[in-house]
């Protein structure tokens, strides 16, 4: 798993350095947890009870939560990309995706109402964060060599990478197998 969630990480754009580090700590947690354990109490200014609950959790029994949390807990705390509550900041939005892809880009919340209600088969509007996703997703592709790649946290929050389109594929298959949930 180390070596696949390395690769993952480099392939989202991410440093050697940052993607050992990631995967080292993912690692840690299919066995020893101690290592990230660690890495919560020095960096991650974790209390005494996320610890606790890290230690005394099944999760064997439940891989979602285990993935969900470790992604949610390490991207925080060692990657920059874009996370918003799902009630997206289209400004932020643009802003950041703008940066990543160096050049302007632009989405409007008016214009994904528009588009959504006219796909809309049975006239019923829904405020849907992977509805609005898909049309970020789309627009983004149309104007440019990039993609967004979604990471769930199992949160009701957004967790938005920009990636190269070429990459998307390679990306999705290492986060089934490493049992993340993508789009």
């Amino acid at each position: 798993m180390k070596n696949e969630f390395f690769t993952f990480i480099q392939l989202l754009g991410y440093d050697d350095g940052i993607a050992h580090k990631m995967a080292v700590l993912f690692d840690s947690l299919v066995g020893d947890r101690k290592i990230f354990a660690q890495f919560l109490a020095e960096e991650c200014d974790c209390d005494e009870s996320v610890l606790n609950r890290l230690f005394k959790a099944n999760f064997d029994d439940d891989d979602l939560a285990l993935n969900g949390w470790v992604v949610s807990y390490l991207f925080d705390s060692l990657l920059v990309y874009y996370r918003d509550d799902y009630k997206i900041d289209y400004d932020y939005l643009n802003k950041y995706i703008s940066e990543q892809i160096g050049q302007k880009f632009h989405a409007s919340y008016d214009e994904y109402t528009k588009i959504h209600q006219q796909n809309n088969q049975f006239n019923r509007f829904s405020d849907d964060f992977i509805t609005d996703f898909n049309y970020i997703c789309h627009k983004l592709e149309n104007e440019s060599e990039f993609t967004l790649l979604h990471i769930f946290s199992g949160d009701d929050d957004v967790n938005y990478f920009v990636v190269d389109k070429t990459a998307k594929p390679k990306l999705l298959a290492l986060a089934d197998e490493l049992g993340l949930v993508v789009e």
